[in-house]
């Protein structure tokens, strides 16, 4: 037996489902359901039941329900225990709860079909707005607003799943209507701008764009999220690591990664204020620790860094993106070379060697764990993808030892091929 709180409140058996009774019973055993596995006191119960205006044979009135309710839902269902009452029925929240955490660790995984399958099961046994009948009493009003909000987060989830198994196509009309229905959503406005531009409809995308602008303006007052502004930036120039899109015959080819606008490149500084025999504004000059340099190689100048606060040890280009290693934190850092800003630090699992952008994605060779001896650095080591769209592992191919954290060319990248080598 179990009970249903995604939408109205129900117990079923082998698929039948039961009578529970008049609204304050039912009410009692919602009340019982959002403690279940605790003991709820007879006088919570009165005081939640009647919003702390009781009439005098209330007591006798929860005595009843309870009784009522153990004929319908097994004696065992509802236990007396100090004063109080326990519910021992498992709920459907509960399962929902489980695998959309399930759900959510494949897609950081990097399973994402997978990942929307678990979380399109978590998702099937919504009914319609939670506790949907008792939604009147005030002891249900913040978990009603709990659920709700965890269920649209959800699914916001189950979408992120689709777009990175390449379900754009089939997308757009779902968010359309969720975008109707939650307008002031950003991240939905987000996957609904992604999925249009994948489809080949650019200017759609950026109409919603502006859509979500007037709305945030007009309600409260306020711009667009900084992310929901790169999105709209990084569509107008058609990034590539927004992903495929379907483009116009008569639009130009998208431009080489590594063409910035200006001849510049950019250089990894990892020593704490070393001369790097540049110049900036005419003189010789020491850049900062744990920064990256923007050097102008025309005028042989530095024109820029950007700090990492923590030291880098590789750098490379691709995907629109400047992509940079920390073996001290063992982080990737993603850096916008236009706004000359990071995007986004991910945490990868173990210490990177270096890194290369090609085939499609990010490559990391990098140490599972140390195994002790004068090198802290030694240990097994495999190769790590990350999915440049959404900063997330796709795949780990182990190798037979590990990296040296002090080589540093041990894997490139081509459009097709990834080669790595292990130095001894």
């Amino acid at each position: 037996m179990e009970i249903h709180i995604l939408g109205p409140l129900e117990a079923s058996e082998d698929g039948q489902s039961l009578d529970l009774g008049p609204p304050k019973q039912r009410a009692l055993l919602a009340l019982l359901v959002l403690h279940r596995n605790e003991v709820v006191s007879a006088d919570r119960l009165i005081d939640e039941l009647w919003a702390g205006r009781p009439p005098a044979a209330a007591g006798k009135s929860v005595q009843v329900y309870v009784s009522q309710l153990r004929k319908t839902l097994g004696a065992d269902a509802i236990e007396s225990r100090a004063g109080g009452y326990r519910l021992n029925l498992a709920a459907d929240v509960d399962r929902f709860d489980r695998l959309a955490e399930e759900g959510r660790d494949l897609l950081h995984r990097g399973e994402p079909r997978r990942a929307a399958e678990v979380l399109r099961e978590a998702l099937s046994p919504w009914r319609g707005p939670p506790l949907a009948d008792v939604a009147y009493e005030s002891f249900a009003q913040s978990e009603i607003a709990r659920l709700e909000e965890v269920r649209l987060s959800t699914l916001e989830e189950r979408i992120d799943a689709d777009l990175a198994g390449g379900r754009e196509g089939e997308l757009v009309p779902e968010l359309q209507r969720l975008v109707r229905d939650n307008p002031l959503r950003e991240r939905l406005r987000a996957q609904l701008m992604l999925a249009l531009y994948r489809t080949g409809r650019q200017a759609e995308a950026l109409e919603a764009y502006r859509d979500a602008r007037r709305i945030l303006k007009d309600e409260l007052g306020l711009e667009p999220s900084r992310e929901l502004e790169q999105l709209e930036q990084a569509i107008l120039r058609q990034d590539e690591a927004l992903g495929a899109a379907v483009r116009p015959r008569l639009l130009p080819a998208a431009r080489p990664a590594y063409a910035f606008g200006v001849a510049a490149f950019l250089a990894v500084i990892a020593a704490a204020a070393v001369a790097v025999g540049l110049t900036r504004g005419g003189g010789r000059v020491s850049v900062a620790p744990e920064s990256l340099a923007v050097v102008d190689p025309a005028t042989n100048r530095i024109v820029g860094d950007i700090h990492l606060h923590s030291i880098p040890n590789s750098v490379a280009v691709g995907g629109g993106s400047v992509w940079v290693t920390s073996t001290e934190d063992r982080t990737l850092f993603r850096v916008d070379p236009k706004q000359r800003t990071i995007v986004k630090a991910i945490a990868l699992p173990g210490a990177p060697a270096n890194v290369a952008f090609g085939a499609g994605a990010v490559w990391l060779p990098y140490l599972i764990r140390a195994t002790g001896g004068q090198d802290p650095f030694a240990g097994d080591g495999a190769v790590l993808r990350v999915d440049p769209r959404y900063g997330y592992s796709q795949k780990t191919v182990a190798t037979d030892e590990g990296f040296s954290n002090t080589y540093d060319d041990a894997i490139a990248a081509t459009r097709k091929d990834v080669w790595v080598v292990d130095p001894p």
